[in-house]
């Protein structure tokens, strides 16, 4: 993963410049690391496990939930006609999601953060 995360993070729509999720993913391996040998010698390898499993799972579940919610919502931030499909975008499509800044900008962040979180609790 860390060898294509420039390209993992262009291919899950970061708006931002996807180098610096990479370099952010870099650093917090490297974090990750140091609290993870701590954390290995007083509890263990089995419940660190468990929870590394259900950590990441939890991240994956949101990061498909949050594509899929952007997926859906994607008509909503432009008037042009959908070009993959050739159709325009259902008149029963409901957009008062997207007018609100704060989720517009929580769909652009969180799936990097997401992978990011993942990448940790592995």
């Amino acid at each position: 993963v860390i060898f294509y995360a420039v390209n993992l993070f262009k291919d899950i729509g970061v708006s931002t410049n996807p180098y610096v999720p990479a370099i952010m993913t870099g650093c917090i391996r490297l974090i990750g690391t140091l609290v993870g040998t701590y954390l290995l010698k007083h509890f263990g390898r089995k419940p660190l496990m468990t929870v590394s499993g259900i950590l990441m799972g939890v991240f994956m579940v949101s990061l498909t939930a949050t594509l899929h919610f952007k997926a859906k919502l994607e008509p909503c931030t432009s008037n042009l006609t959908n070009i993959t499909s050739k159709t325009t975008p259902s008149p029963n499509l409901d957009c008062s999601p997207m007018e609100n800044p704060l989720i517009r900008q929580i769909l652009d962040v969180y799936p990097a953060l997401a992978v990011v979180l993942y990448m940790l609790a592995f």
